[in-house]
């Protein structure tokens, strides 16, 4: 598996993934300005590698339905 198959993957299954592949995670969480901390459901908006086995994942919540 490569990391970028984990975009749009929810948060906790993303996380499952990478302990199965023995990679270590960081997680950092994003949400547009003034909407406050993340909220919904919780997805994976990107990947970077910070060195061999470490990841980095940002997260965000989903929009609420009435705002799509």
């Amino acid at each position: 598996m490569h990391p970028a198959d984990l975009l749009t993957v929810e948060l906790e299954q993303a996380l499952e993934i990478c302990r199965l592949a023995g990679w270590i995670v960081e997680v950092e969480y994003t949400a547009p300005p003034k909407q406050g901390p993340a909220a919904g459901r919780l997805r994976v908006i990107r990947c970077v590698w910070l060195a061999e086995g470490k990841l980095l994942l940002t997260a965000a919540g989903e929009a609420p339905e009435e705002i799509k």
